[in-house]
């Protein structure tokens, strides 16, 4: 995965912190985006 490039941020959503994992990564040639969120607080 040298390709891959990981950068880990806080974005705030509503006032709350919301962990975001975003990196690019190399799929069939193509540069791919991809965003994923992890909420840090309880979503009740």
């Amino acid at each position: 995965m040298a390709h891959d490039v990981n950068r880990d941020d806080f974005i705030y959503e509503h006032d709350k912190p919301v962990y975001v994992r975003s990196y690019c990564r190399i799929r069939f040639g193509e540069l791919e985006n991809v965003r994923q969120h992890f909420r840090s607080y309880p979503t009740c």
